[in-house]
């Protein structure tokens, strides 16, 4: 017989403890009625087409929504994820879900108030709009709207999501940015949505904007981008102007892409550059000038890529310095010396 204050019971009680936290507890439906009923509403709006996520980059297609049944729990649905206490839904991805049809501008989709994450990249909305409703998510901190065929204006709304620490509005994909020439439909910045984004987006990490058409802009807006910024990627957006070189500066940026502006123009800074920069593109503009010997203070630099611009001078031997660097296109551009023999000895 074993006693209750024995070794054998202790050991015995601590296992059915265990088995207990341990066992896989009965399903519970945590999503309430109305967040089913806005989702499922939302689903309707689309029909599921292959093509319509050909462009995906990241997963194979999949039509996620065709596990949304009446009377199941909308929190198992694939693309869902709720809160665990409340059951609202916090979480939607529906990237590459081969959704095609008209987004509706006014939707139970948008009562869907505790969201924080929304990505419905890569499938075909048809040319819609991008709805001023989408302003209306006070908790979202990542939203996701890239190459899914939304065209006309980005709305100032955007604005107002305020803690607000991943954008990714790109219009197109960079095969088809390659060639600048737009193939459809496309997406357009003003001043008062870039205006919003600059002031009230003070949290925001990583904005992406590729193929957005931002010819309106003057490049001075970007003054005072958060400094929260590491990743800024503004690849075919038209800009035209004199870039301020404060841009280059931000104090936590470690990826800048301003590929594909040919008519940016503006130069490095020429001292005090120090910057935690891994990744700086920016071919196929008219940005001039000498390369500074500051680059020699980019200590994290990898990857640089000046390709078809209007550089001139020699090439800072600091470059040879940047411990980090893992390539290197200067090509089509004024430079003279024999600087790249140098670099090239010196990595190997």
């Amino acid at each position: 017989m074993v006693g209750y204050h024995s070794p054998t019971f202790n050991l015995l009680l601590c296992f059915h403890f265990i088995s207990v936290l341990c066992s896989p507890s009965s399903p519970t439906h945590l999503c309430s009625p109305n967040q089913s009923a806005a989702l499922f509403q939302f689903k309707t709006h689309f029909s599921i087409n292959q093509t319509a996520s050909k462009d995906c980059e990241y997963s194979y297609p999949k039509a996620k929504t065709t596990s949304w049944k009446k009377g199941t729990d909308c929190c198992l649905w694939d693309g869902v994820s709720c809160d665990n206490i409340t059951g609202e839904v916090i979480s939607l991805d529906l990237s590459c879900s081969c959704l095609s049809g008209t987004f509706p501008s006014n939707t139970t989709f948008f009562l869907l108030s505790s969201l924080q994450r929304l990505d419905l990249s890569f499938n075909d909305f048809r040319k819609s709009k991008i709805s001023s409703n989408f302003g209306r998510f006070p908790s979202l901190t990542h939203l996701n709207l890239s190459y899914s065929w939304f065209s006309g204006p980005v709305p100032h709304e955007i604005s107002y999501l305020s803690i607000l620490v991943y954008l990714h509005l790109s219009d197109r994909p960079i095969t088809d940015l390659i060639g600048f020439q737009a193939p459809g439909p496309i997406l357009k910045l003003g001043k008062s949505a870039v205006n919003g984004i600059v002031r009230n987006l003070t949290k925001v990490r990583e904005i992406y904007l590729d193929g957005i058409d931002m010819s309106s802009i003057d490049p001075n807006s970007f003054v005072n981008l958060s400094y929260s910024l590491t990743s800024l990627s503004l690849f075919g957006c038209h800009l035209r102007g004199k870039l301020p070189d404060n841009i280059f500066k931000l104090p936590n940026i470690e990826y800048l892409s301003l590929d594909a502006n040919s008519e940016l123009t503006g130069q490095f800074p020429k001292s005090n550059w120090s910057s935690p920069l891994v990744i700086l593109s920016a071919s196929f503009t008219s940005l001039s000038g000498e390369l500074p010997e500051s680059f020699g203070d980019l200590k994290s630099l990898a990857g640089l890529v000046l390709l078809f611009s209007n550089f001139s001078g020699s090439i800072p031997r600091s470059l040879g310095n940047l411990t980090q660097l893992e390539f290197l296109f200067l090509s089509h551009n004024y430079f003279s010396g024999k600087f790249l023999l140098h670099l090239q000895t010196s990595q190997n």
